[in-house]
């Protein structure tokens, strides 16, 4: 047969066809295409998003349809997932959250301070926290409940009145 009739499938890459098109047809040709970030792996729920996790994809897109995505990788590195994330899929920003720096019954380490006085305490967090949110802890050996806000780092910082 030497080779007469048979076909060959070729991947065309999705990049070099936006590049052909975009030099016969104008920049309006990428009106419609968009490269937007996807998991490489599924993410479960409140796993913490890295860079190696993600990866580029292009996409066919409205701008109605790609409002409620993640458009940009570097505003998805350090969230974390409220819900399953699927491989290639764009993700909604709807799944994304700021990590929980303290969780509800974790004993963290508490401070107060004020010129010339400071002092430590363990307390019992009394519902999970992000940095910077108030939150309610409570001292295990007094019962006694203070508002605290939730340090990065997932100690509490207790505000004087």
């Amino acid at each position: 047969m030497n080779g007469v009739g048979r076909m060959h499938r070729c991947r065309i890459c999705p990049r070099a066809v936006v590049l052909l098109a975009t030099w016969l047809l104008g920049p309006q040709a990428l009106a419609d295409v968009r490269e937007l970030p996807v998991p490489t792996a599924t993410i479960y729920p409140n796993d913490i998003i890295t860079g190696s996790l993600l990866a580029e994809r292009w996409f066919r897109v409205t701008s109605t349809s790609v409002a409620g995505f993640a458009t940009d990788r570097t505003g998805l590195i350090g969230k974390q997932a409220r819900r399953r994330l699927v491989a290639g899929k764009p993700v909604p920003l709807s799944a994304l959250g700021t990590p929980v720096a303290v969780r509800r019954g974790a004993i963290v380490s508490a401070g107060y301070s004020e010129p010339g006085f400071s002092i430590s305490v363990s307390l019992v967090a009394m519902q999970d926290g992000t940095a910077g949110d108030v939150i309610t802890a409570k001292n295990a050996a007094t019962g006694a409940l203070v508002r605290a806000v939730v340090q990065s780092d997932g100690s509490l910082l207790v505000a004087g009145e």
